[in-house]
């Protein structure tokens, strides 16, 4: 996954900020985590640009006597599974040192109760300023607390306050049940719905139709769309959705045609192959028709792609219900 220009944008609200003792607690409902500042910190919110969607960042910061202390809460589009959280701590170093001509001079992990996280302290030579960065991914959240000092500053009681001060707020200690809550996401759409692994499958960030929903893969292998409607279709789904397909392919392929009970309903099962521009698509898809409505729920890949996603693509046919 590229999250490059959210961590830029990391990166800008890390930028400034500064502390005394820490006297001031620091606890919001929203977020998973608490601690406590030298003063009363301001505020402020970003929203930035990434492939999956916008990251949202909300800032609590104090800037005093040349030191900066920061806590950012960015919420991201999608899940991330071990190798992701990784790049993205990577990313928002990276960032960080290049962006202000920095040197890590420490690199080490960081753990927040039940939770992996990095620790950064960075030189900044040329500005003259040291800071200590640590970050922690909390589901699908990446929290940043930041302390910035002169270089030649030592660190000193507030420093300590606030660092250590940092901690998890009782309902998000279990990790496993955090991470797998936020892993597993829902579209409702009318009477129907579709569960699917956001560490895979993310929504489409341009999504305008109503009743239209798109589903991208993070690693770009596949895609998948549900279509629903509140009235029932006249004739054959499946045909139907096999007509729409042949009016711009070249040739098209029927695979496999059944019926499966899902959540107790029967659907349509089908598969099917498109060649369209010199390239041929695999699709896997379920359709119903009833008093629920209709819904058309399919995924599809390149051919030479298709065998590494199929069971991602049938786990998320699978996530389909009809709410009775």
């Amino acid at each position: 996954m590229r999250f490059a220009p959210a961590g830029r944008h990391l990166l800008l609200l890390l930028a400034t900020a500064a502390g005394l003792p820490a006297a001031v607690g620091f606890e919001r409902g929203d977020w998973a985590v608490r601690g406590a500042f030298p003063l009363e910190p301001k505020r402020d919110e970003f929203r930035a640009p990434s492939p999956q969607g916008f990251v949202v960042s909300e800032r609590f910061f104090v800037e005093d006597g040349g030191e900066a202390f920061m806590l950012v809460k960015s919420t991201y589009p999608v899940a991330f599974g071990g190798h992701a959280r990784q790049a993205l701590y990577e990313t928002v170093k990276n960032d960080s040192i290049t962006a202000r001509s920095g040197e890590v001079t420490v690199d080490e992990a960081f753990r927040l109760g039940d939770y992996e996280g990095r620790r950064f302290v960075i030189e900044h030579r040329r500005a003259r300023r040291t800071k200590e960065l640590r970050l922690v991914l909390i589901g699908a959240t990446l929290y940043a607390s930041s302390y910035e000092r002169p270089a030649r500053q030592p660190e000193g009681p507030r420093a300590a306050g606030f660092l250590g001060g940092l901690a998890l707020q009782p309902a998000f200690a279990d990790a496993r049940t955090i991470e797998e809550s936020e892993r597993w996401r829902e579209i409702g759409a009318g009477r129907f719905k579709v569960r699917y692994d956001a560490t895979r499958w993310y929504r489409d960030p341009t999504d305008a139709e109503p009743g239209i929903f798109n589903l991208l893969r993070a690693d770009k292998l596949g895609e998948a769309q549900l279509i629903a409607e509140a009235a029932p279709h006249d004739g054959d789904l499946a045909e139907s959705a096999l007509a729409t397909a042949r009016e711009s392919a070249d040739s098209v392929r029927i695979l496999q045609r059944g019926a499966r009970l899902r959540a107790g309903v029967n659907v349509t099962e089908l598969r099917f192959e498109v060649r369209l521009d010199g390239t041929t698509y695999q699709n896997h898809g379920y359709y119903y028709s009833g008093p629920e409505g209709t819904v058309q729920l399919r995924a599809w890949a390149p051919e030479g792609d298709f065998r590494s996603v199929r069971g991602d693509i049938a786990e998320l046919l699978d996530g389909l219900s009809v709410v009775r």
